[in-house]
């Protein structure tokens, strides 16, 4: 009798251990588990180290970008805040965050983005103020010729996408050519990314990604 109740319950805790260990497919829109992740690899196994309830901490959204720049995180008043360098990204709502380079972006307090695509390949962007000399002719109002020719500098504001590779953690301007080398495992994609005209590109490249997001699947293992 004991025999008999001993094996379904043995079945059923196997059947529950195959259920946590299959992979699970990440698709565009995927909800990571929240928290800190201290490096790609946590991230890439949805493995947070540090859970929000563990820390304290104090960050600021730019409500149209979405940029996030945070000011502290830390275990408890007493504690030294953790190093930003130290943070690969983290997750708020399901919705992933990567630390950007300080090369890229110019602000005092560690900036994060939000990966607006999961999957094999990711995509975030975000904006920066790019300055560069001018060079400003000014014109006599009497005769209309130049008379003096100085260069100023002015500030652009400059988008800058760029793509994260889920499984190597590669980092890379989202342009055609780095864009074609991370799909060459899709031959028939590729070729469609040579043939798009110059002019067509920006339209089109990201609905490219689309696409081979949805054809090559990416799963946490």
């Amino acid at each position: 009798m004991i025999l008999r109740l001993i094996i379904p319950l043995l079945v059923l805790a196997a059947n529950t251990l195959a259920a946590q260990t299959e992979p699970v497919l990440v698709t565009k829109n995927f909800h990571f588990r929240e928290g800190i992740y201290l490096s790609q690899e946590s991230f890439r196994h949805d493995s947070p180290d540090i859970l929000w309830d563990q820390v304290q901490a104090k960050w600021y959204t730019n409500p149209q970008t979405y940029l996030t720049q945070v000011e502290y995180i830390r275990h408890d008043e007493s504690a030294a805040a953790l190093s930003p360098d130290s943070i690969w990204g983290f997750c708020i709502q399901g919705v992933p965050y990567i630390r950007l380079s300080r090369d890229w972006i110019k602000k005092e307090l560690a900036t994060f983005a939000p990966l607006q695509l999961r999957g094999k390949i990711c995509y975030f962007d975000f904006d920066r103020m790019d300055t560069t000399e001018v060079l400003i002719t000014a014109y006599n109002p009497a005769n209309g010729m130049p008379f003096r020719r100085g260069m100023i500098r002015k500030e652009k504001q400059v988008n800058c996408p760029k793509i994260l590779h889920f499984e190597t953690g590669a980092l890379a301007d989202f342009n055609r050519e780095n864009l074609a080398a991370w799909i060459a495992d899709d031959p028939q994609l590729l070729e469609a990314v040579m043939d798009i005209r110059e002019e067509e590109l920006e339209s089109k490249l990201f609905k490219t990604l689309l696409i081979y997001v949805d054809r090559n699947k990416v799963y946490i293992q």
